[in-house]
C-alpha cells in the first residue's frame, strides 16, 4: 500500500512538472507589455510577438519589428536592425519573406538604424558593411546586442574565440558565431574547440523557429537541411527539437574557408 502511494505521489509530480512546462512553452510567445530600460529614459516595449518599439521622452523612436538593439557605449546612440513586416501584402509588395516566432512574414522594409539621442536625428542602412563603415567613421562602440524572445532580452554575450572570431547567444538556445561582427555560422553550436589554424565545432540545425538575421549570408558552403530529422537536440526538461543537420565543422584561420564532415 504504502509503495502504491508513493508511486502515485511521484506519477502526480511527474503530471505537474509536464503540465508547467507545457504551460511555460504556450505562454512564452505570447507575452505582451514586456519593457526593459535601455539606458536614461529610453525604454524597449514589446506589445506582441511581432510587434516592438522604443521610446523616449520625445515619443516613439522605432516602431516595427526589432531583431536585435544595442546602444554605444557614451549612451548617445541607439541602435537597432528594424524590420517592416506584414502577413497580408502580396509578394510584390515584399522585399522577402522572413521566418518568424513560427509564421511567414512579407518584409517590406530592412534597415540598420542608428538614432542619435542627443540631436534626435537618425541614419538608416539597407547594407549591414555600411552600417559598420559608419560606426567606424563616427567612432561609435557598441555594446553587446539584445535579441527580444517571448517576453524577455537575450543578451548576446559574445565570448572572443580567436583572431576576431566571437561565439554569441540567441533566443531558442541558438549560438552565432561571428567575424568581425559579421556572422558566419548559426545554429546549436558545441563541442567548439581551437586547433592548429582552425576552429573546430559541432553544428546541428532545425528547421528554425526564426530565420537567421541575414539569411543569405550565414551558413555558406554547408550542406542543405535533411527531409527528415537525423536526430533530436535536448534544449531542456522534456524539450527535444527535431535536428535536420548534424556534422561537424571547421572553420580555416588562414582562407577563412568553411568545410564539413
Amino acid at each position: 500500500m504504502k509503495i502504491m502511494k508513493n508511486f502515485i505521489r511521484l506519477l502526480s509530480l511527474v503530471i505537474c512538472a509536464v503540465t508547467f512546462f507545457s504551460l511555460t512553452a504556450c505562454i512564452g510567445p505570447g507575452v505582451t507589455d514586456y519593457s526593459e530600460v535601455i539606458f536614461g529614459n529610453y525604454t524597449f516595449r514589446e506589445t506582441s510577438a511581432a510587434a516592438h518599439k522604443i521610446e523616449g521622452d520625445e515619443g516613439t523612436v522605432m516602431q516595427g519589428v526589432i531583431y536585435k538593439y544595442t546602444y554605444d557605449t557614451d549612451e548617445k546612440y541607439l541602435v537597432a536592425h528594424l524590420l517592416t513586416m506584414a502577413d497580408n501584402y502580396g509578394s510584390k509588395d515584399a522585399l522577402y519573406k522572413r521566418l518568424y516566432n513560427g509564421s511567414i512574414y512579407n518584409v517590406l522594409d530592412d534597415n540598420m538604424v542608428v538614432y542619435n539621442t542627443v540631436d534626435k536625428t537618425r541614419a538608416e542602412f539597407e547594407k549591414y558593411d555600411d552600417f559598420l563603415g559608419y560606426c567606424r567613421e563616427n567612432n561609435i562602440k557598441l555594446n553587446n546586442w539584445y535579441y527580444p524572445s517571448g517576453g524577455l532580452s537575450i543578451n548576446a554575450q559574445p565570448n572572443e574565440i580567436t583572431g576576431g572570431y566571437t561565439l554569441s547567444n540567441l533566443p531558442y538556445d541558438y549560438k552565432l558565431i561571428s567575424l568581425d561582427d559579421k556572422e558566419l555560422i548559426r545554429g546549436y553550436i558545441s563541442d567548439l574547440e581551437v586547433r592548429s589554424h582552425q576552429i573546430k565545432f559541432r553544428l546541428r540545425q532545425t528547421d528554425y523557429h526564426y530565420d537567421a538575421e541575414y539569411p543569405d549570408t550565414v551558413n555558406l558552403g554547408l550542406s542543405e537541411l535533411s527531409d527528415k530529422p537525423v536526430g533530436k537536440y535536448k534544449k531542456g526538461f522534456l524539450d527535444y527539437a527535431d535536428i535536420y543537420y548534424d556534422k561537424i565543422v571547421t572553420i580555416n584561420l588562414e582562407t577563412g574557408k568553411i568545410s564539413e564532415e
